[in-house]
């Protein structure tokens, strides 16, 4: 799916770490083959092995193969204890937040000896510790204007242009890199998954692009994997598990393709065969605990919400002090979709019961990561997790209240789309009240993308017999078939609503 717009996003399951297989090593020799010249960038370090097997780490994080990427940045940063680019895009292929914070505060720590476009790079990593996406897209602006060649820094300008919901911008730049790299799959997969979840979309060019990067690199898993997301775009679901199972073929050890064909299975209504898909990517994946919750959703979208509560606390029960803190974001996921399940089906007892679960989870994060605006940020999403309780409790004061809570911790945060979670929660109160034109205007300043605000959306509009305007979105939203829990929820109302 598209990137992620906020960093906690980076410690759930198979965020970053995704892939794991070995390729062909003419391709990778002709990647590593002066590493510095391809990525048009001096690196600070004088150890040819280090900057060999930054270079194998770079191809692998590009091509999406994450799990190959972190043993060679660690090769890298085993070669040259010193190399501070290397700490930095080792904290982008880390499994949790501790992890992350401390490959991210490494590198920052060796920023004196860097050159130029290295400090930059490492300095943009640090946006991340402070979801302080103001400064991220300044410094990849500045990046992009002082070494427009740098392949690096067009990525990472493009993806922040996309983050601050500057699409058309942020094509541009991947446009640019395509010229200039006309090798590289990367920028081919960024310009698809743009076309298929960002506005305006175009799922022909984005069929276009996923085609073009299969030439460019087709014995990788991700160039598959992406043509099958954009078949799912197109609700062509045989297509994209026929994608999913080539991905296997290329890489029979990538559990996303294995969660991807589970993922079509479940929307074409295979449910035993999407189960299976998912125990053998949880076989891959080390931890599972997202391919727990995939299965789990099964019955959500078939409406079983009562055996998929159950599921919950099954699985719940057995999370103890014990988790890593490489499974702190996991395990926070597990128990944030567990809430949605009992929020959207107005069981207020079960999601009392986790929500102070959820909220030790959250708080872990936020002391592995260890800044000041990550804490603020957590703290601010637990005020949205109270006010729905307080909605399911018909205590609308106190989730009014908490929303507002929630918009006073965020304020000083430098992201433009701090907001999203205040203007979501206060849709959600005023449907709660049947005031539908001011959750109308409330859920209109939501991210588009975020699936849950237009499905809440669409409701306000149905309530104010703007029936045409809400039927686009339950149109748009019956056939999105990308799997997560908010979309488990709506997606047979949708279906239902289209076929009304």
């Amino acid at each position: 799916m598209k990137p992620t717009k906020f960093i906690l996003l980076l410690f759930t399951a198979a965020s970053f770490v995704l892939y794991s297989c070995g390729k062909n090593d003419s391709k990778e020799e002709a990647e590593t083959d002066g590493i510095e010249s391809i990525i048009n960038m001096t690196l600070s370090t004088s150890s040819a092995d280090a900057k060999e097997n930054f270079g194998k780490a770079l191809y692998q994080f590009y091509v999406g193969e994450g799990t190959e990427a972190r043993n060679f940045f660690d090769a890298a940063i085993t070669a040259d204890p010193n190399f501070a680019l290397a700490y930095t895009f080792r904290a982008y292929t880390s499994q949790g937040p501790k992890d992350f914070a401390s490959f991210s505060n490494k590198a920052n720590s060796l920023i004196a000896n860097v050159s130029e476009a290295e400090k930059l790079l490492i300095e943009l990593n640090q946006t991340y510790l402070k979801n302080d996406l103001d400064s991220r897209l300044n410094i990849a602006e500045s990046l992009v204007e002082k070494f427009p060649k740098n392949y690096i820094g067009r990525l990472e300008l493009a993806n922040a242009y996309s983050a601050s919901d500057r699409e058309e911008d942020s094509r541009q730049q991947l446009l640019q890199t395509i010229t200039d790299n006309p090798d590289k799959a990367r920028p081919l997969l960024d310009m698809a998954n743009s076309f298929i979840f960002e506005d305006p979309k175009d799922l022909s060019k984005a069929e276009e692009y996923a085609k073009k990067s299969i030439e460019v690199i087709p014995d990788v898993a991700s160039t598959h994997i992406m043509l099958g997301d954009v078949y799912r775009a197109q609700n062509n679901l045989e297509g994209a598990l026929n994608a999913y199972k080539k991905a296997s073929e290329v890489n029979p050890k990538n559990f996303v393709a294995l969660s991807k064909q589970g993922h079509a299975n479940t929307f074409l209504g295979n449910y035993d065969d999407a189960k299976a898909n998912f125990a053998a990517a949880a076989e891959l994946d080390d931890g599972g605990i997202g391919m727990i919750n995939f299965t789990i959703l099964t019955d959500v979208y078939a409406g079983n919400y009562e055996d998929a509560l159950s599921q919950y606390q099954s699985e719940i029960a057995k999370i103890d002090g014990s988790q890593s803190s490489r499974m702190n974001g996991n395990v926070s996921s597990l128990l944030s979709s567990a809430m949605q399940v009992a929020y959207h089906s107005g069981n207020s007892e079960v999601l009392a019961a986790i929500l102070p679960q959820y909220t030790e989870a959250e708080m872990k994060i936020a002391e592995d990561v260890g800044t000041e605006q990550v804490k603020t940020s957590i703290g601010a999403g637990l005020k949205n997790w109270e006010a729905r309780l307080a909605i399911l409790n018909n205590d609308l004061e106190t989730a009014k209240a908490k929303a507002e809570e929630y918009k006073s911790l965020m304020e000083p945060i430098n992201n433009p789309n701090k907001m999203n979670g205040y203007y979501l929660g206060m849709g959600l109160i005023a449907l709660a009240e049947s005031d539908a034109a001011s959750a109308i205007e409330h859920l209109k300043k939501v991210d588009s993308q975020n699936i849950y605000a237009q499905f809440q959306l669409a409701k306000a509009l149905e309530m104010n017999d703007q029936t045409d305007e809400a039927m686009e979105i339950y149109k748009y939203l019956s056939t999105y078939n990308f799997n997560s829990t908010t979309y488990a929820l709506m997606r047979s109302t949708c279906m239902s609503k289209v076929a009304e």
